[in-house]
């Protein structure tokens, strides 16, 4: 094939023996084709149609030479399918021959389909601005877009890696900074664990060395004054019982239309850090958690002035630490009216004169029994005296 000067546009090919689409579209107008727009007239009859041609880029494809068919990338000249009739790339350039149904062997479909994007850049690249323009022109510039689009993919693809690797940092050192922070309070809750541990051991050398005193004096064992102790630990314990049942009810109030309990919520080093001010407007803090760990370690002992102590300094550190109006101040209100002393006096007391009223009564079975038993051995000792005696005799 040879170059041949065209009235519209120039155009050199080479011959190969597998011509290219643009090859097809240059043999199209440079051949002796009746249906030629470049010759100016018609040569077929008065019913033959006149088929519309469409041009379709990027032409990159190969095709098999046909003299009846005219291929334009991938489609035959004259063939209207679905994928040519949608193609943004077709325009009206001149009749065509008969549209026909070509072997599906010979038609080469495109390798993959075009992003809705780059289809939007062809529609408003090609839609009526570029009737001027060669076939060769309209592919160069396809061809210069489609670098460009691939540009722009590879930047943001870059940028939308360099984003997902810096927001993956971010979460690693939070995961970490919050590892840490949990440490951090298991660490410190597990050192106020073993702290109470020492106090309730130390509490309980105290006692063991007070019942080692007692149990010996002057090379004698005092036992009235060892059992005496043991009776008030007894009764430590019993009161212990009574005011977990108490601090129980006070746990369970709920206040407000929330329902809610501010003192259930543990003042440890968590909350100190996170209001380092709080010990200087309250420097005894004390919550329901406190006092639960109070009295399991039996620091409460009998005497019930102790909790109640707590019980009113919760409720002044509540109302001083928080405004007025506020969800805990109002809490702390209305746990200050319902007069714990007298709820003490209602739960407690009758509870503890009960327990006072078993252990006088496991008491006094104890020395009666232990008088019996004295008198049963008083009179055995007898009746063994009486026997030596008689054997003596």
């Amino acid at each position: 094939m040879t170059s041949v000067p065209m009235d519209v546009d120039t155009v050199d090919t080479v011959d190969t023996s597998e011509p290219t689409a643009m090859d097809s579209i240059i043999s199209f107008y440079t051949s002796a084709n009746p249906y030629n727009p470049l010759k100016g007239k018609k040569q077929g009859g008065k019913g033959q149609p006149e088929p519309t041609f469409h041009c379709l880029l990027p032409g990159d494809l190969r095709v098999n030479p046909d003299p009846n068919y005219h291929y334009v990338s991938g489609d035959l000249r004259g063939y209207h399918d679905s994928w040519a009739s949608s193609s943004v790339l077709g325009q009206s350039l001149g009749p065509l021959l008969p549209r026909t149904t070509p072997p599906e062997s010979l038609v080469l479909r495109p390798r993959m389909s075009k992003s809705l994007k780059t289809q939007e850049m062809d529609r408003r690249l090609f839609a009526g601005r570029d009737d001027h323009l060669s076939p060769r022109q309209k592919y160069d510039i396809y061809m210069e877009n489609v670098a460009l689009t691939l540009q722009r993919q590879v930047v943001v693809k870059k940028k939308e890696d360099e984003e997902e690797k810096v927001k993956q940092n971010k979460v690693a050192i939070n995961l970490a900074l919050s590892n840490e922070e949990r440490e951090l309070a298991m660490l410190k809750e597990r050192e106020g664990q073993l702290q109470l541990q020492a106090e309730m051991e130390e509490r309980r050398r105290q006692a063991q060395a007070e019942l080692g005193g007692m149990a010996v004096f002057g090379g004698k064992v005092n036992r009235e004054k060892v059992k005496k102790a043991m009776e008030d630990q007894e009764l430590i314990k019993a009161t212990s019982v009574v005011l977990k049942e108490f601090i129980d009810q006070i746990y369970r109030l709920q206040f407000g239309a929330a329902k809610i309990n501010p003192f259930r919520q543990e003042l440890g080093e968590d909350f100190f850090k996170l209001y380092p001010e709080y010990r200087e407007k309250c420097p005894l803090p004390m919550d329901l958690v406190k006092m639960k760990d109070k009295n399991e370690g039996l620091l409460y002992g009998v005497d019930l002035k102790s909790i109640l102590t707590d019980c009113q300094l919760m409720v002044d550190n509540a109302m001083n630490w928080n405004k007025k109006g506020d969800t805990v101040y109002t809490a702390a209100e209305q746990l200050g009216t319902i007069d714990i002393p007298r709820l003490v006096r209602e739960v407690c007391v009758p509870k503890l004169k009960e327990v006072k009223k078993k252990f006088k009564k496991m008491k006094k079975e104890k020395l009666k029994k232990e008088k019996e038993r004295k008198e049963e051995n008083a009179k055995e000792e007898a009746a063994n005296e009486l026997k030596r005696m008689d054997a003596a005799s």
